[in-house]
């Protein structure tokens, strides 16, 4: 169905279609804005872990190579 056969229904049921597309906009926004947080969340879990291991290869470097020192 088509916005202008949305349209017709709505006008049937008594509904603006202004309040209509406002909430679809709203929804849209709201989705998008999940879909942004969401992504920045697993990024910024996959840059915690990076630097976890990085500094537990620094540790094991450094433990190494106090081992090793005369």
């Amino acid at each position: 169905m088509d916005i202008a056969g949305i349209a017709a229904l709505v006008a049937l049921v008594g509904t603006p279609v202004s309040v209509l597309v406002a909430h679809w906009q709203k929804r849209t926004a709201l989705q998008q804005t999940h879909a942004l947080n969401q992504a920045a969340r697993e990024t910024a879990e996959a840059a915690d872990r990076a630097a976890l291991r990085l500094a537990n290869v620094r540790r094991l470097n450094q433990r190494a190579s106090a081992d090793r020192a005369p």
